[in-house]
């Protein structure tokens, strides 16, 4: 709410409340001297009146209320209602107020008080925050009621509202009319008040000023102080400082002790005065005093953010940060929250506190998406991630700089300070484009930096920047002619970039074989800096090695192992002998990398000269020497790098080794290698911990070959989830989908397929493997409509006989599984000459599915030939009884009962075959060939051994059904009701409920009828 309407609140209850009331006494008085009839209702109205009129509220509400409920009926009863919703507003009880009036005008539209009341009802609504209300009850007041004496109050309402809503434009309307109409009214100076309120809003300051001084002059006006207050915070945003602080001063004097809060404002205005002139401690003393002070949101939050900024320029910055914490914590949603959070910020950057900073930027972004602000933090933001190498995200952050500016600004970023930061943003996001690589890209950034540079001293670093992109992109030719400008125009201050510059142009020399240029560099560099001309003799020496410039490059590892430098470059440059004397002279290299080993024994480099060696005899099959030295690695260096590789390197020769020591001591090596990679930062930059992933797929491996499954696929599944980047990532993958559809976990096994299978490297085994187990977890979750595609696309991803005759076998198994007979039949008999490749276990089932394609084809012949023909080829076949049943459904076919008897109860009494499905089949069957020989007693006895000795619900369901129809044959309607009810009963989802339903229903009106009607059926 505005400092002009909770003025104006208060005054409306001091003022407009009186002058109403003063009305409306009248109006009861006059009711009381007409009403002289001596009833007990007359009498009860005027003791309410009465206390009405000596403002007795308490009483006079509870006078009226008691009246109209007990005189609802009474002609004074509507006046009644109308002054205890008066009574009620004077107690300041509003909503019960604004019900009695807005009940009152409803009933009595054309009463002499619905005016009044129509007054009142908005300014209950007014009270009680409801606007909406106030303004549309206000509106219409004055419309209906133009000269009414309320209106002289109303119209300041109306005003008050619109500056609420926003509409200063229509507030003025209200204040100027109000003006207009009651010029000598008391609430004069308050329409002046609100005018000035109203031409604030809308931009016209100094018209708002006019208003305010002819206010100001008014001693004897409440507002007076007020309107200082208002002159001296317009003259402080102004910049007139001097002529703000003694309006601020004389308000804060004038204005009355019951008025806290716009002294409140008064003195904070007067700490903005101090800090704005620069007086910071004043300033400091000035809000440190009104800390405890009550304020309202915006002036307590103005109070702590200019605190903090007096705070920050008195050089206390943890004082400032508390202040804008509480700011934060008290008021999180103020519009000063962006610049507070941004200001907080910028002083954790200042201390370096660059984790905490990265934090806030990203909660400023979620919380401040569209203020001003927030391209100085995303630039915060991205400057420490270029800072901290996180470069990507330096990207994104200045790419969401320079959409969200030229978005901002319509697209015209012309004006200098606009190219400016432009310039700064894509120079810096070229930076990040060159830390990730992408010198391409970052080429093209700093060329637009180029030609949106607005200062001529920002050119040297952009030329700079370009120089290493074209490094980069191995353009060498062109990055030293850029390093060469460069240096041209470089200020010699300008040292630390200088000498990067020459460092990199002695890499691009060494690129060019311009090694008197290089020479002639780096002799520049030892002379202005020794350490950074050592670190470019390093690089360029290893290049001078590669490139078989071996006269060069020892030249620079002499330079390099010269006794006065540090002992790491000693060192390199030793190494860097030894390794050229191992490519020039074998014996010669045994004597230099031996005293490289006695002389350093601790140095890296010659850890790294073992570690080369020891490749060197491994090449040469000397597996014994290359592990020696290895284990002499891991005990000089066993955190390092170095003895990481050479630890992976032990563990695999443990493994090839393959006894059950060996590959124990291989676990032992890997488990300390993952233990030293987990306690190495990731960003460390160790070439080793690339080979965490290696690491993990020989662990699984090494578990594997111990026999220890769980184990195993713990590693693999923690290789998988890990290092996704790793080579041996695909087949760990296929080996975690592996085990998990072994244990059922048909979900996860064929989200990992499709991982595994969106891969753009997966070996071509791996592919396969995983295209079959894909066909497999489809058939395992019983969607064998998916698994002939997917055998297809195994068939024609390999070359492979026996993976293709097994992937049409599971083609062939899915058209069987859901009902294409005829397509299964012909792939299993077009396999079936090569039935052998699908290997002994699949074998029997190509043949067994062959068999059952012919007998759903009604081939019994078929079948039964080949039937018998399996079941002398494949005794030990666990599914041989299905060979036995289809004999007994050929023979069945041929109407050869006794024959087809026999080969059901063979698979019923089978080892394998009892208890499943078949068997229950089987026992069914054997009822059905008593019924087709009319049997029904015997066929009656079979189906009963289908419901007792199993519980597969379709056959029980057949059985029931059959037994009842085998009862009806009999006659035995009671027994065949019996039947089918338990039908209905134990399997309501069968497909037989439908025909058992209608012949219960039959069946129950045979069993009524007398026994020579029922024969006849």
């Amino acid at each position: 709410m505005s400092i002009a309407l909770i003025i104006f609140i208060l005054r409306c209850k001091r003022v407009l409340r009186t002058a109403t009331v003063a009305m409306i006494c009248g109006v009861i008085a006059c009711s009381a001297t007409m009403a002289q009839d001596g009833s007990i209702a007359e009498q009860d109205y005027q003791l309410a009146a009465g206390y009405y009129q000596k403002s007795d509220w308490s009483q006079s509400a509870a006078s009226f209320e008691d009246f109209v409920s007990r005189y609802p009926d009474h002609r004074k009863s509507s006046e009644a209602n109308f002054f205890l919703a008066e009574s009620k507003i004077q107690l300041g009880n509003y909503a019960d107020a604004l019900i009695g009036f807005q009940t009152f005008i409803a009933q009595h539209p054309n009463h002499r008080l619905t005016p009044r009341a129509t007054f009142r009802m908005g300014e209950a609504a007014f009270q009680l925050g409801k606007g909406k209300i106030a303004l549309k009850s206000l509106e219409l007041f004055i419309k209906k009621y133009p000269q009414h004496a309320l209106v002289e109050y109303a119209m300041p309402y109306l005003g008050e509202l619109r500056l609420g809503f926003n509409e200063p434009k229509l507030a003025q309307r209200a204040f100027s009319t109000a003006l207009k109409m009651f010029p000598d009214s008391e609430l004069a100076d308050q329409n002046r008040y609100g005018l000035a309120q109203s031409y604030r809003m809308l931009g016209k300051k100094d018209t708002a000023a006019r208003y305010w001084k002819f206010v100001a002059t008014e001693n004897d006006s409440d507002y007076a102080a007020l309107a200082k207050l208002q002159l001296g915070i317009l003259a402080c945003e102004n910049g007139r400082l001097d002529e703000a602080q003694p309006y601020l001063a004389t308000a804060k004097s004038e204005l009355a002790q019951e008025d806290p809060e716009h002294r409140l404002e008064a003195n904070y205005w007067l700490g903005r005065v101090a800090l704005e002139k620069g007086q910071f401690e004043e300033a400091n003393s000035i809000f440190t005093n009104l800390e405890s002070l009550p304020a309202d949101e915006n002036c307590g939050a103005g109070i702590c953010y200019d605190a903090a900024v007096a705070a920050w320029k008195t050089d206390r910055e943890d004082l400032a940060i508390e202040w804008l914490a509480k700011l934060r914590s008290t008021w999180p949603t103020n519009q000063l929250g962006a610049r507070a959070m941004a200001l907080e910020i910028e002083l954790l950057r200042q201390r370096g506190l660059d984790a905490v900073v990265a934090d806030y930027c990203k909660q400023f972004a979620e919380r401040f998406p569209k203020d001003d602000l927030r391209f100085n933090v995303t630039e915060i933001a991205g400057r420490i991630h270029h800072k901290e190498k996180k470069f990507a995200l330096g990207v994104k952050a200045f790419d969401k700089l320079l959409t969200e500016h030229s978005a901002a600004f319509d697209g015209d970023t012309t004006a200098p300070d606009q190219r400016a930061r432009r310039t700064t943003w894509l120079y810096l996001k070229g930076l990040c484009h060159i830390g990730l690589g992408e010198f391409d890209t970052a080429i093209r950034e700093l060329r637009l930096a180029e030609a949106n540079m607005v200062n001529p001293d920002s050119q040297p670093q952009i030329e700079l920047a370009i120089a290493t992109s074209l490094m980069g992109q191995q353009l060498y030719y062109d990055a030293s002619v850029e390093f060469e400008s460069y240096l041209e125009k470089a200020e010699p201050e300008d040292r630390e970039n200088v000498m990067s510059a020459l460092s990199r142009l002695v890499v691009c020399y060494g690129n060019l074989n311009r090694w008197e240029d290089a020479d002639e560099a780096i002799n520049v560099l030892l002379e202005g800096d020794r350490e950074t001309g050592l670190k470019a003799i390093q690089f360029v020496s290893d290049h001078a090695y590669e490139k078989k410039r071996f006269d060069v490059a020892t030249r620079y590892y002499k330079t390099l192992a010269m006794p006065e430098n540090e002992s790491h470059f000693r060192n390199q440059g030793l190494a860097g002998l030894s390794w050229l004397m191992m490519e020039t002279n074998s014996a010669e290299a045994n004597e230099v990398f031996q005293r490289l080993v006695d002389e350093y024994p601790d140095s890296t480099f010659s850890s790294r000269a073992a570690i080369a060696r020891a490749k060197f005899l491994e090449g040469q099959d000397d597996a014994t020497t290359a592990c020696e030295l290895y284990r002499s690695v891991v005990a000089r260096f066993s955190k390092t790098e170095l003895a990481q590789i050479a630890r992976l390197r032990l563990a695999w020769f443990n493994q090839q080794a393959g006894d059950v020591e060996s590959l124990h001591k291989a676990r032992a090596q890997i488990e300390v290698f993952l233990q030293v990679a987990e306690a190495t930062p990731a960003d460390s930059g160790q070439k080793s911990l690339t080979l965490v992933g290696e690491a993990l797929y020989q662990l699984g491996w090494v578990n594997h070959d111990l026999g220890e499954t769980e184990a195993s696929m713990t590693a693999f599944s923690d290789l998988v989830a890990t290092r996704p980047e790793s080579k041996y990532w695909p087949d760990a993958a296929y080996r975690v989908a592996s085990s998990m559809l072994e244990v059922g976990e048909f979900e996860h096994a064929s989200e990992m397929v499709k991982k595994i299978l969106a891969q753009q490297t997966v070996p071509p085994e791996v592919k396969i493997q995983t295209l079959y187990l894909q066909s497999k977890v489809a058939a395992e979750s019983d969607r064998w409509d998916e698994v002939p595609d997917l055998m297809q696309k195994l068939i024609d991803s390999s070359n492979d006989e026996t993976v293709i005759a097994t992937a049409k076998y599971w083609k062939a198994e899915a058209l069987y599984r859901y009902g294409d007979f005829d397509g299964a039949g012909l792939l299993f008999d077009e396999m079936q000459p090569n039935a052998t490749l699908i290997g002994e276990s699949l074998e029997p089932w190509l043949l067994l599915r062959l068999a059952q394609c012919h007998g759903k084809s009604q081939r019994w012949t078929n079948a039964a030939m080949l039937a018998r023909d399996c079941l002398e080829r494949f005794e030990g076949f666990s599914n041989a009884y299905e060979f036995r049943f289809l004999l007994g459904r050929a023979a069945e076919y041929d109407g050869m009962f006794d024959d087809a008897r026999n080969h059901y109860l063979q698979v019923i009494e089978s080892t394998d075959g009892a208890g499943t499905e078949t068997a229950a089949i089987s026992q069914w069957r054997i009822g059905e060939t008593y019924f087709h020989q009319n049997k029904h007693k015997e066929a009656i006895a079979a189906y009963s051994k289908t419901n007792s000795d199993y519980s597969f619900s379709r056959w029980s369901s057949a059985a029931l059904i059959q037994a009842g129809k085998c009862q009806e044959h009999l006659g035995n309607w009671q027994h065949a009701a019996t039947l089918y009810a338990q039908l209905l009963e134990r399997h309501p989802e069968s497909e037989f409920v439908a025909d058992a339903k209608e012949r219960l229903g039959r069946v129950n009106r045979f069993a009524k009828l007398p026994n020579s009607e029922t024969k006849t059926h």
